[in-house]
């Protein structure tokens, strides 16, 4: 079982209570987070602006994908893992 635990900037992770590092980067709150169907990624996003794509076993950020013009606050990974959707709180 995975559960999360956010910390401001940072996601902590637990797999079957056993904490896993956290994860670093966000320089802001993170708002939203969603693992991939393998379990083998997570896609963030917070209140930098910023979806960043995290590798669990590495435990690092692999890539920054855009920005966004106002904090994030969804987002999810496609079931084959190949796409990302995230949503901001900009109204138009």
């Amino acid at each position: 079982m995975l559960t999360l635990n956010f910390h401001s900037s940072s996601v902590g992770i637990f797999k079957n209570l056993r904490s896993i590092p956290e994860l670093k980067g966000h320089i802001e709150d993170v708002n939203t987070c969603s693992f991939s169907m393998d379990g083998k990624y997570l896609v963030s996003g917070g209140k930098d602006k910023t979806v960043r794509l995290w590798d669990l076993e590495l435990s690092e950020c692999i890539k920054i994908i855009g920005r966004h013009e106002t904090r994030v606050i969804n987002c999810e990974l496609s079931a084959d893992g190949k796409q990302i959707i995230s949503l901001d709180e900009e109204i138009y």
